[in-house]
């Protein structure tokens, strides 16, 4: 993982990035490569052959020759994937025009030698003036690309004492923590002062994220915009970036899928403006709001760094099939597809993705009680539980995670053989960036399957330029078949997990009815169909605010509690319609057999 920062060390900020990540002989990195492509228009024409613009300048990467001649391009210690070692050029870390401890960094606490093409192309530009707009997918050496100069302008700039020279912005804890670690091994060698790193993320204890940052300001802060913004509001950080030198966003066009531009906006307000400090935006896809993110927070003369390329480079290794059927009939044909899985590579790993923790929370408490050990990931998850579940996924083969997209983005998961995404994702760009879990690298031929409801078909519209090929539906005996052991296991289920499901159902198709063609009347109606399939007599009955906020008041075959006779629940039930819901507790631990 050659200076992606996005493996092997697991989350966590801090200074453990030069730990080895290895189990049993497999090597500890992560997976790399992953999702790029999606939407927006490229900067430049002809894919990555490394050339970039500026107002009608071209710019030249670092030259490298091509392949290695038999010899390894990392150290014996790298942390490097296999993905990445498939992004790997021949220059050399040693000829960066950076300062020695830098390098050192990379050489003996990192282990890398030679850049990615990432790497390779974006170095030049971001070691220069220029605010710098880089098209680059997770995995590929993005972290490096840019904490190496940020950490360059920083030196060469240094601010007054109680300043924070860096600061670079992340859509999720997870890759917040994966930056901060980077961080801290790149600043190895440096003095207290510039080896401070400090992560901020939501989640977390925001009085102590306010004592460190008033204890000694750090050289670099990583943070999520929700909690960057409670300390620019209640923290006094406001005080402490009037100096600062570089600005990053981290993932761009998760950030503002997210739904973080107005978090964003705000956190702009601030900072010192364009032309005071130097940026860099990094985004797998360029959407119309990545457009506008660049125009409000660069500099108009910043320069375009497209590693990317066409569409269609993305997954190439990756094999994509689609498979419709009825709502009822899915937990079978993704039974199905879970025991190929197993039965096609000893060394199987599968991530499954659902459109809501709540959803996930559903099936992966169905599944264990169906005998299939899962790993649950969602957000509705300690961060301590997910650092470690993701840390257990990393390292084991013959194992199934269960997620929301908060494994979309970002996490490099090595040897993962097949993606399933169960129901319809948000847009055709997060379809890719799931699918970029698999198949990362020479050595990973991975699968794709699409699992979608029939009342979803459209959606096979938005991704028709991509080559996904039709499945074949399991008969209704085998499908019969599977509801016997499926309705035993609800009958053993919590019954709070399957309310809390129906009502995330509800709340994450009702943000798609244009799509679907539904009415909300026809929203409710396939809801109460897809509950009774599972054995259920009647739908739960949900608070009357829950149903306001959704705008579905007074529609009919809703049960609304204290309503038409229905009695309120005891203790209420706490969110969770849309994408990514609240942020609850979340559900215990990983039964149905194997622990984790």
């Amino acid at each position: 993982m050659n200076g992606s920062g996005r493996g092997g060390g697991g989350a966590g900020g801090g200074g453990g990035a030069a730990r080895q990540r290895r189990r049993g002989g497999r090597g500890g990195g992560g997976g790399g490569g992953g999702g790029g492509g999606g939407g927006g228009r490229s900067r430049k024409r002809g894919g990555s052959n490394g050339v970039e613009r500026e107002n009608g300048k071209h710019f030249k990467p670092l030259q490298n020759g091509n392949g290695h001649n038999g010899h390894n391009p990392v150290h014996h210690n790298s942390r490097t994937s296999a993905t990445t070692l498939a992004h790997m050029t021949q220059v050399k870390f040693d000829d960066l025009p950076v300062h020695v401890n830098t390098k050192r960094a990379i050489r003996e606490v990192m282990g890398y030698e030679f850049c990615t093409e990432v790497q390779s192309q974006a170095l030049p530009v971001c070691l220069g003036e220029a605010d710098a707009v880089v098209k680059a997918k997770t995995g590929t050496g993005k972290t490096i690309a840019f904490l190496v100069p940020a950490i360059e302008k920083a030196l060469k700039s240094p601010v007054d004492r109680g300043q924070i020279p860096i600061l670079a912005i992340s859509p999720t804890r997870e890759l917040a923590q994966q930056i901060a670690e980077e961080a801290s091994a790149l600043t190895r060698f440096y003095g207290a002062g510039v080896s401070r790193i400090q992560c901020v993320v939501g989640g977390t204890n925001v009085k102590s994220d306010i004592r460190k940052l008033r204890d000694r300001a750090p050289f670099v802060l990583v943070a999520t915009p929700g909690r960057l913004n409670d300390l620019f509001q209640n923290g006094g950080l406001d005080s402490m970036v009037r100096q600062l030198r570089v600005l990053i966003f981290d993932e761009a066009d998760q950030l503002l899928d997210m739904g973080f531009r107005p978090a964003i906006t705000e956190a702009l307000r601030y900072l010192p403006p364009p032309g005071q400090r130097q940026s860099y935006l990094f985004s797998a896809t360029f959407p119309n709001q990545v457009e506008k993110l660049t125009k409000d927070a660069l500099s108009k003369n910043h320069v375009v760094v497209d590693t990317v390329g066409e569409e269609e480079q993305t997954n190439a290794h990756v094999s994509q099939h689609s498979l419709v059927c009825e709502h009822s009939a899915m937990p079978a044909h993704l039974w199905k597809y879970l025991q190929q899985a197993k039965q096609e590579n000893k060394d199987w790993k599968v991530i499954v993705f659902f459109p809501t923790a709540r959803v996930v929370q559903y099936y992966s408490e169905l599944f264990q009680k169906l005998g299939l050990p899962v790993i649950e990931m969602h957000s509705r998850k300690s961060q301590g539980v997910r650092n470690r579940m993701a840390e257990v996924f990393r390292n084991e083969t013959g194992c199934c995670m269960f997620t929301s997209d908060v494994s979309a983005r970002g996490m490099d998961y090595p040897g993962v053989t097949m993606v399933i995404q169960f129901n319809m994702p948000p847009d055709a760009a997060q379809y890719v960036h799931r699918l970029g879990r698999t198949g990362r690298g020479t050595a990973t031929e991975g699968k794709g399957i699409l699992l979608l409801a029939d009342f979803e078909r459209a959606f096979l519209n938005k991704v028709r330029d991509l080559p996904i090929q039709p499945l074949d539906r399991l008969s209704h005996v085998e499908v019969a078949d599977f509801d016997e052991s499926l309705l035993r296991a609800v009958k053993k289920m919590n019954n709070l997990t399957l309310v809390m499901a129906y009502q995330a159902w509800l709340g994450f198709y009702n943000s798609n009815l244009k799509l679907l063609r539904w009415s909300k009347e026809d929203l409710v109606a396939e809801a109460n169909d897809w509950f009774a399939s599972l054995g259920q007599s009647e739908p739960p009955a949900l608070l009357a605010k829950t149903v306001g906020k959704m705008g579905l008041k007074g529609v009919p075959g809703l049960r609304v509690e204290g309503k038409g006779g229905v009695p309120r629940r005891e203790g209420g039930g706490g969110g969770g319609g849309g994408r990514g819901g609240g942020r609850g507790g979340g559900r215990g631990g990983y039964g149905g057999g194997r622990r984790y």
